[in-house]
């Protein structure tokens, strides 16, 4: 039992620091913030995953300290979520919130990168679903639990700002629990439990002989199609949370926090974790040169979903219940096709696989950040349903290109034998 815990603890904060983003989109409109102001705080939010290759130089410097990197990273957050709590009711709330969770989610990076680095191994399929599994329930006990509290308190004390401060300590307790726990239980000392894996290959030389290789090298050419459809399924992301908290006068569905924390804070996770773990059975059962077109066929099912689901906002809730779980079900495929499509080619590059896979997944979410920031923008001038018709329209370009030169490249195969 003590064992499967100590597997489980660096797993399940990597969640909580994930829900932490939900709860903040969702704190943003009861605020009063409309769809441009919270993607763009959004897209900042995010912007410390972009950074991750000078975090993992860091800790490969200091690589000794595997348990100082957990402990330092979760007490930190507490100490974040706690400040948070605390400038919230002041005129200037925007600013620290930005400033305060930007720090947040760049120390869970670093907790990250350590539990990757240190604890854990990914290269058996009984370790991936593991790492998904405690990412679900980390999900659901973090975006599901603290969004229904602050709807709770709002529905008690009738003080929206007071309701989401009592949010934000909860969380603080929450880390400060995870601190404790993994204070106690988690293995540690002057060696990891595991071998530093991968950190031979990162390195300053590695990381720029990786960047040379991914913008002047022909890797350039096989991840963009990846690079859209990471762009196009992180906007219909934050596009599908906007829709279902939004007022009904601005095209959204209206739901209250609770009602939000039932659709995407509990099916909307499952559905993403079965949807990624039937692409990965999938990938593991059948091997094939149409694996290219796994991400955007799955991205067209996803955006086709949230389409059809913007022309009936006013559905029951067990009806938005169905269509948030296809929704979901459909964009945990294409985000694992994208993860499984950076996997090959940097595996089978002469540069060292460890930087170049950190390099590459660095890149491609710098641009699904960019392109996040410009959600709020479009929809306010398109509306959702013309914003969802849009990107379907995209995804389904890409799909095409797609088979076209895996058509293509079949025929020259032919033509060659």
């Amino acid at each position: 039992m003590l064992t499967a815990i100590r597997k489980i603890l660096p797993h399940f904060s990597d969640g909580l620091t994930l829900s932490m983003m939900a709860v903040t989109i969702i704190m943003m409109k009861r605020f009063g913030l409309d769809n441009t102001h919270t993607a763009l705080f959004v897209s900042l939010l995010a912007l410390p995953a972009a950074l991750r290759p000078l975090m993992e130089l860091t800790v490969a410097r200091y690589r000794d300290t595997s348990k100082v990197w957990i402990l330092t990273s979760l007490f930190v957050q507490a100490l974040l979520l706690w400040t948070e709590a605390f400038t919230m009711h002041t005129a200037w709330w925007k600013l620290t919130t930005v400033c305060l969770l930007m720090l947040f989610f760049a120390a869970g990076t670093l907790h990250r990168i350590a539990k990757e680095r240190f604890y854990t191994r990914h290269d058996t399929q009984r370790q991936g679903l593991l790492h998904n599994a405690a990412c679900a329930l980390s999900l659901i006990a973090g975006a599901g639990y603290m969004t229904m509290l602050g709807g709770n308190m709002e529905v008690v004390t009738r003080n929206v700002r007071y309701s989401w401060c009592v949010v934000y300590y909860s969380a603080t307790g929450i880390w400060l629990a995870l601190w404790i726990i993994n204070a106690i239980l988690l293995p540690g000392g002057p060696r990891p439990v595991h071998d530093a894996t991968g950190m031979a290959g990162i390195s300053r030389e590695n990381m720029a002989a990786a960047i040379r290789t991914l913008w002047h090298g022909s890797m350039k050419r096989l991840l963009l199609p990846t690079a859209l459809c990471r762009s196009i399924s992180g906007m219909s992301a934050l596009a599908v949370m906007l829709i279902v908290i939004d007022a009904s006068r601005n095209g959204g569905c209206g739901l209250s926090p609770q009602e939000w924390a039932l659709t995407l804070g509990t099916v909307g996770v499952i559905g993403t974790c079965l949807g990624a773990a039937a692409l990965h059975y999938a990938n593991g059962k059948y091997t094939g040169r149409y694996k290219p077109v796994c991400a955007p066929a799955a991205l067209c099912l996803h955006l086709a979903t949230a389409l059809y689901m913007s022309h009936h906002t006013t559905s029951p809730l067990l009806s938005l219940c169905t269509m948030i779980m296809l929704c979901s079900m459909f964009a945990g495929c294409c985000f694992a096709a994208c993860k499984a499509d950076i996997h090959v080619p940097c595996k089978e590059a002469s540069t060292p696989h460890v930087a170049l896979k950190c390099v590459t997944r660095s890149s491609l979410t710098l641009c699904a950040t960019l392109a996040t920031a410009l959600t709020g923008v479009l929809l306010s001038h398109l509306g959702y349903r013309t914003f969802f018709l849009l990107l379907l329209i995209a995804a389904l370009g890409i799909t095409g290109t797609r088979v076209f030169y895996i058509l293509m490249s079949r025929k020259q195969d032919i033509n060659h034998t």
